[in-house]
């Protein structure tokens, strides 16, 4: 096994390999959720906030229950309930967790594709509705 492609987490080692999709899918519905939450906290502070405030407000928002659920995901547990209730008898650590997500991304181009695919998305959004913003002389509420 690669060890580049391990993590331990409290005494146990991991090895990682490319991604399921249901693993892909898990990974994208943990952060999906957390950054929904905290783009619903930075528009409370600002009408437009900026991706640094967003991501502010992931910092903000971010809970042990979220660790826990991407957990699963990224150290690749097959069954997210065996997963969650692993880290949760033996707790969260983050180190190991940011780890085994950036190992993740490195051995999936379809997690990195989804990604880049959602964020561009967002982006092309956001352009679109500035410029009916402007067609329409409004702001949204």
């Amino acid at each position: 096994m690669d060890n580049d492609n391990a993590v331990v987490m409290h005494g146990r080692e991991f090895y990682l390999e490319e991604p399921s999709p249901g693993i892909v899918i898990a990974i994208l519905n943990a952060i999906g959720a957390v950054a929904l939450r905290s783009e619903r906290a930075a528009t409370q502070v600002a009408k437009s906030p900026t991706s640094r405030a967003v991501l502010l407000g992931l910092l903000a928002v971010i809970s042990e229950d979220d660790l826990i659920k991407l957990g699963a995901a990224v150290l690749q547990f097959e069954d997210p309930r065996e997963g969650k209730k692993w880290i949760r008898q033996n707790g969260v650590k983050v180190a190991p967790l940011v780890k085994a997500l950036m190992i993740n991304v490195r051995l999936s181009n379809d997690l990195v594709e989804a990604l880049q695919n959602f964020f561009a998305g967002i982006g092309t959004l956001q352009t679109m509705l500035s410029g009916l913003e402007s067609l329409l002389g409004t702001t949204p509420e």
